[in-house]
């Protein structure tokens, strides 16, 4: 691998990590503090406040995918506001749409016949919805970049690192002390933190290469796509 294959690769991989792993924290604090904001706020009605939490939520979403999609495209030399605009709706769409699943998901009572613990199946989960979110993501946002006939074999292998980087991730939040469905609380939250930083950097990393791999410029300077 090339000097400039290794510098997309990191600066990507430190990009996706920032943005998505940020959006994810933000959200995660939001929902621990959900009672603060409701006594912070009596007297408003359930049909207002679903908007505004849903807005709220969203809105993480929507600033930190936005600027990873700007970031990638100003990395790749590619238009840069029309990325922005695929990351953000990319990212905060999948996002938005397993957000419902996973979180119900936790209030599942792990069958004892089953042979993962609560931190077990936290990782399972988890790997699932960031595997399906790096994939679909960076899938749209390569198709944005000029990715037409690869983008699929590129979405597979991000969507894997993100799995991948989802359980080094968990075994290092074990190795650290840090266990979903362990006292004291702040356990989960640190293993969360610890889970979803290194999937982002893996799956911006991966992400980072093909794209290196896949782009170069034409004589007109104009970016295209190698097609094998």
């Amino acid at each position: 691998m090339n000097t400039s294959g290794l510098r997309n690769a990191a600066i990507s991989s430190m990009l996706t990590a920032a943005c998505l792993t940020g959006a994810v924290i933000v959200v995660f604090i939001l929902l621990a503090n959900a009672d603060v904001l409701t006594h912070a706020l009596p007297d408003v009605s359930l049909w207002v406040a679903i908007p505004v939490g849903v807005l709220l939520l969203s809105s993480a979403f929507l600033i930190g995918g936005g600027i990873w999609g700007w970031g990638t495209a100003h990395l790749f030399n590619h238009p840069r506001w029309p990325a922005a605009r695929t990351g953000a709706l990319s990212v905060t769409g999948m996002f938005m749409l397993l957000e419902v699943p996973v979180h119900f998901s936790q209030a599942i009572p792990v069958p004892d016949w089953m042979p993962l613990d609560t931190h077990g199946m936290f990782t399972v989960v988890f790997a699932t919805e960031i595997g399906l979110v790096a994939g679909v993501a960076s899938a749209r946002l390569a198709k944005r970049l000029g990715v037409i006939h690869k983008r699929r074999q590129l979405a597979a292998k991000v969507g894997l690192a993100g799995v991948i980087g989802t359980v080094v991730g968990s075994m290092l939040a074990l190795s650290c002390g840090f266990r979903v469905g362990q006292s004291p609380p702040f356990s989960m939250v640190w293993a969360l933190y610890i889970v979803v930083a290194v999937a982002g950097l893996t799956s911006g990393w991966i992400l980072g290469l093909k794209l290196t791999n896949l782009a170069h410029h034409t004589g007109k300077g104009t970016p295209t796509v190698a097609i094998p």
